[in-house]
Parts: structure tokens; sequence; C-alpha cells
């Protein structure tokens, strides 16, 4: 049985291509995103300023994506479909800004924008999968389409650093700003019959964040965890076992196969097993292997349990996606608009922790603190009845 939700407007397959656009879109605007964190240093001294400015410009970012629950409301008074058009458009944009070399700020500018679009475009299009893709189905989908996170790093980063080494810092952001323009005339011309500019139709109902706030806390610490980990775990490497930079570049793609593993697992069982359920083990496997780090001597076991930990964390994130897309069913961008937007913040919560936290104590306690924070989401989400009433 297809998991696709007919309507009477859209023609037979619309939907499907509809997918299929969005999802490689996805994979462009991801890249535009992901790929400035392996070339931090090329970037930044082919622009003429510090390291330490890209990481301001960056975290000024990352918060930006605060402002996701505004865009989730905007988008439930007006179209999924432009919603997606226009931050692809302005990616696209910003990208060709930042390529035309016209100082830092002009660099920040762009860095910043691209973060909105992609805020922009992640709700529109996850509030589209909860209004078109049946909810028995809902967890395959869309660990399919998030195959693209995995794809940005493991084939678009070294593609991205091809064109560096053969045209300079600039050339990528030329590429992907022609390439997610492209993609925003596709999604207009795949979406045009699918029914997806009649957004305005479901704002029927509200999202009162006091009623969801335990599912809120599971996502914020399952976050939080991760985040813990990823912000210290080069140093620690650098640190206790000596790796080099091209050493670290290679633990960059081993964590690519990680993330790329952990979605096909909940492309295989997310559905099959439970959203809930797929949560609750997702973080099974990761609260043991951050526990160990303390007791890690050996830079290949510390490799292999950063992996295993991005490959829990993977199936348990997308596995929440399609419960949060049906908090709200009547409001769905309103709803993922502040799932986004408390993501946003315990990981910004956690790059300001986590380096306090391996200066004073060591990657052992980074470790146990990151187990605590997943075990919290394996309680609280068992505690949300979000599956049951989707079910019913």
């Amino acid at each position: 049985m297809s998991t696709v939700v007919p309507t009477p407007d859209a023609p037979h397959g619309s939907r499907e291509r509809s997918l299929a656009t969005q999802t490689a879109a996805r994979f462009t605007s991801n890249l535009a995103f992901r790929f400035i964190y392996p070339f931090l240093g090329p970037i930044a001294r082919g622009a003429g300023t510090s390291i330490g400015t890209m990481g301001v410009i960056l975290s000024i970012r990352d918060l930006v994506g605060l402002g996701a629950p505004v865009i989730g409301r905007a988008i439930d008074r007006g179209s999924q479909r432009w919603w997606m058009v226009g931050s692809l458009v302005a990616m696209g944009l910003m990208c060709l800004l930042a390529s035309a070399d016209f100082g830092i700020w002009s660099l920040a500018i762009a860095l910043i924008a691209i973060g909105t679009g992609k805020n922009g475009f992640d709700t529109a299009m996850t509030a589209w999968l909860g209004d078109n893709i049946a909810y028995a189905g809902r967890g395959r989908i869309t660990a399919m389409t998030e195959l693209s996170w995995a794809g940005s790093l493991l084939i678009g980063a070294p593609l991205m650093g091809l064109l560096i080494n053969a045209r300079g810092w600039q050339a990528p952001f030329l590429v992907l700003g022609i390439a997610n323009l492209a993609m925003a005339a596709a999604i207009a011309a795949a979406m045009h019959h699918d029914g997806s500019h009649r957004s305005h139709d479901r704002v029927s109902g509200r999202f009162a964040i006091g009623d969801h706030l335990v599912f809120l806390v599971a996502i914020g610490a399952l976050t939080l965890g991760m985040q813990l980990v990823l912000i210290t775990y080069s140093t620690w490497l650098e640190d206790d076992f000596g790796l080099s930079v091209t050493g670290l570049g290679r633990t960059a793609i081993v964590l690519g196969v990680g993330e790329l593993i952990g979605t096909g697992l909940a492309i295989a069982v997310t559905d099959r097993i439970g959203k809930t359920a797929s949560i609750v083990w997702g973080t099974i496997v990761m609260a043991p292997v951050f526990a160990l780090f303390g007791a890690t001597s050996s830079a290949t076991v510390a490799i292999g349990l950063l992996a295993v930990g991005v490959l829990g964390f993977e199936l348990s994130f997308i596995s929440m996606l399609p419960l949060a897309s049906e908090l709200a069913v009547g409001a769905r961008g309103a709803a993922l608009g502040v799932v986004f937007g408390v993501a946003t913040l315990f990981r910004a919560l956690g790059s300001l922790v986590g380096p306090s936290i391996y200066e004073s104590s060591g990657m052992g306690a980074v470790g146990l603190t990151a187990t605590g924070c997943v075990l919290v989401t394996a309680v609280l989400i068992g505690r949300t009845d979000v599956e049951q009433r989707a079910r019913a």
C-alpha cells in the first residue's frame, strides 16, 4: 500500500515526483550549509580572516535558528511550496554573494542567511511530509530524505574539496549557488499540482508549548548530548591520541558512514517497530558508547565508538521527526518550528558548556554527561502519547 496520501486534484505520481525533487533539493541545501566545516581553515585564509572569526559567524548562524518558530507559523499561513522555493532562492543568491568575495562582512551576511534559508526549507519540507505521507510509512520516507544529510558529507564535501583545490575557496559557493537556484525552479515545477499551495486551508489548530513540554525536553536532551560530543571529539583525538589534520579528516569520513548506517536503520525499522521504540533503541546504542569514552586508550576504538554514537543519534533523531509532525496536525509548521528552535537552543548550549567540561574534567566527563542526556530522552519519550494519538 502506498504511503503517499492522495488528494482529488493531484495527478497520479505528482506527489512522488515532488518528494524526489525535494530530496534532491535537500541535498544541495544541506551541502551549502555543511561543507564549510571540513574546509574552515582554507575558507578563512582565503577570505583573509581567522578561524576564530569564522567560528563566531557560524555561531550566529546557528543561533538564527531560534527564529524557526516564527518561520513555522508563517509557513502555516502561506504555502509550503513557495517557502521551499523562496528558501532555496535565498540560499542560492547568498552562495553567489559569498563567491563574489566582497569581504568578510558580505561573507558573514551570506553564511547567516544560508542558515536562515535552510531553516525555512527544512521546516516547510517536514510539514509537507506530515501533510502528504501517511503516518504508518512516514518514518521510512523521512529517513530516505535524510540520506541527503549523510550524502552531503560523504559525497558532497569531497567534491567541494576538489573544487577548492582546483579553483579556490569561492568555487564551491558559485557551484552551490547555481545548484540551489536550479533546485528552486525544479521544486516550483514539480509541486505545481500537488496541492501544497493550500497551506492556509489546514490552519485549524494551534500549538501550545506547555502541552508538549515533555517531548520538547526529550528532543532537547538528545540534541544536547550529541552536541557535547561533537564539539569536543576532535580536540580529544588530538590531545589523547595525537591525530593529525589528515587523521581528523579520515575520522569525518568514518562518522559520515555512521550517519549513513543510522539512516539506513531508520529506513528499515522506524515504521516497523514504531517511532517511539526506535528513539529508545537509538539512545540505548548511544548511552554505553558515550560512557566508555573515559576508558578508551586506542584511537581506533575511540573513532569506532564515535561512529556508533552517531549511528544511534541518527536513528533517534530521524525517528523523532515523524512524531514532531504530529504534535499539532492543524499547525504543523508552528509545531515543527518550535521543535527545530528547541534543537538549536540545546545545540548552542552544548557548544557552550562542552569545551568547559572537557577542559576541566576530560572526555570521560563529557561522555558521562552525554550519557545522562540521552537517558533522559529515553525516559521522557516513553511518557509521551504522540504515537498513540497519531495511530488512532
